[in-house]
This record gives C-alpha cells, structure tokens and sequence, in this order.
C-alpha cells in the first residue's frame, strides 16, 4: 500500500516512545536487509539514543509552550508490494534522503523496515523548525505538494512504478485499499485487527504497555485527541481503524487515568521550560 502518512504527537515523552517503537521493531523482527539510522540535523550517533532525544527536546524550547501543543511526528513512507524486490536499503536510503530534503530544517530520526510485504520508512520528526521559533506543521497544501514531489521522486527517478502516493480520502490518484472481503484463513482483515487489538489490550497494564504492544502486531496509533489517548490505529498497508467504530471501548481495559506518563510529561516540560529559559537569558546577556 504506498502511502505518506504524518502522526501528530501532543506528548513530550512521544520522542522516546517512537524512537523505542522504530528501533524495536529494526532489531527484533526479521529485516532481510540491514539499514543503518539517519539522522538530520542531529549531531549524535545512530546509537546514542539518549542523546538524540535530547536534542529533539531542545530544540523545542525554541518554540513558545503552549497547552495542546504537537511536538513531533510520526511519518511514514510505504512502498508498494509490487516494487518489494526493487526496495534495497540504497533505495530506502534515497528516498529518506529525499524526504529530508524536501522537509528542510527539520530534525529527523529515520529507519525503513523490509519486515513486511510493503517495505516502508519510519521516521520521527520535530514539530518546529530547527533552532526556530516557527512550527514545521504543514498545511494541506503543503502536504499535498509534499507528497507529489515524493511520488514523482520515487516513481520517475527511481522507478518504482507501483509506489504511487495516496492523495487523501476519495482522491488517489492511484489508491490500493485492503477490505473487509479481503480473508486470511476465512477471517476478514478488520476482524484481524480487531483481535489484534483486543489481545493488545488484555495483555497490558498501561496506556503505554498497550501502544508498545500494538507495535508487535505492526499496529501504529494515532491521536485526535490532546489527552494522549489513541484514536485508533493504522495498519502497514495504511487503513485506519477507529477503536469506535471497531466498538472498542478503552476504558474497558484500561484506566486512562496514567498517573505514571502523567508524571514522565510533567517533569519532560519541567525540562523544557528550563532550557527554554536558559537560552532566554543567554539571549538577554548577549544584547
């Protein structure tokens, strides 16, 4: 399913949260392929994590807090199934190159997994510029323009002919959609999910545990909520699934009240603010 798909986080302690995922998910399942992390704009090794997410951090204190705010996302570039034998880590390493690129002054932190049918990249990225005091959120036709410089990069530059963008919801201009009369061993593809979530859930003690879970099913969240609780997910080939509308109720399973994340994002903007005050003052003695 080729798609571009960028996740808002309203969450400081998404930067460790994606990190863990994107690696996780490189080192424990088979890749077929090695890849080594790219990083842009980060002065750090692939390996230093701790480091890395540290300089996503300060580099959103260049930026106002205020309540509600994203600070990064979650982007993926998948390939088609059709193009899987053409997709080497050369190539993944083009196209990542020519995302970041494109996205500019941006810190980004990026792996492509070959791990399934539809080789993709996985890439955590901030939410404001580098060292700015500016977002980097792009407006629809922003994005929109995004995705055609990617899909005439991947497709005309590197031949991948089936790896066409999806465009947005009723207007592909080439569209692959998975569906429920799709089956795997008689069970339609959303019931798999829908199980998938499920085992998910009874299998974690937390909000955290269970988006960390959800990963091992090659499930990823994504949030239209400030609260940091999921909306629902996203498979590989790139559907979206509503917990609503899976009639999935979350807080039949969890207590959304996460006291511990609570206090992992309390003192993450405790750190924020100091930092952002520290370079404020810099800034005042240097006039």
């Amino acid at each position: 399913m080729p798609l571009l798909k960028m996740l808002s986080r309203s969450r400081l302690y998404a930067f460790e949260n994606t990190i863990n995922y994107i690696q996780n998910e490189h080192k424990t399942k088979t890749q077929q392929q090695e890849f080594t992390p790219i990083l842009h704009n980060i002065r750090a090794n692939p390996d230093e994590k701790e480091k890395i997410i540290d300089a996503f951090i300060e580099n959103e204190a260049y930026r106002k807090i205020t309540e509600n705010r994203i600070y990064c996302f979650h982007t993926i570039i998948s390939m088609s199934e059709k193009d899987k034998s053409y997709c080497t880590s050369e190539v993944m390493t083009s196209i990542t190159e020519k995302y970041f690129d494109l996205r500019g002054d941006v810190l980004g932190y990026a792996i492509a997994h070959f791990n399934t049918d539809s080789p993709h990249i996985h890439i955590l990225e901030s939410a404001t510029r580098y060292r700015q005091n500016k977002s980097s959120s792009l407006r629809k036709s922003e994005l929109a323009d995004l995705k055609l410089e990617m899909e005439n990069f991947v497709t005309k530059e590197l031949g991948l002919e089936h790896s066409h963008i999806e465009h947005g919801k009723g207007r592909p201009y080439i569209k692959e959609r998975e569906g429920n009369l799709i089956k795997y061993g008689g069970t339609s593809v959303t019931q798999t999910v829908k199980q998938n979530i499920e085992t998910a859930l009874k299998q974690s003690k937390s909000l955290s545990e269970f988006k960390e879970l959800l990963h091992n099913h090659d499930l990823i969240h994504y949030e239209r909520r400030s609260d940091g609780i999921p909306t629902g997910v996203i498979s590989c080939s790139g559907k979206k699934y509503r917990f609503k509308t899976l009639d999935i109720q979350l807080e039949d399973y969890l207590d959304l009240n996460q006291s511990k994340d609570l206090e992992k994002e309390n003192q993450l903007l405790e750190k924020l603010k100091k930092i952002r005050e520290n370079k404020q003052q810099h800034l005042n003695r240097t006039r």
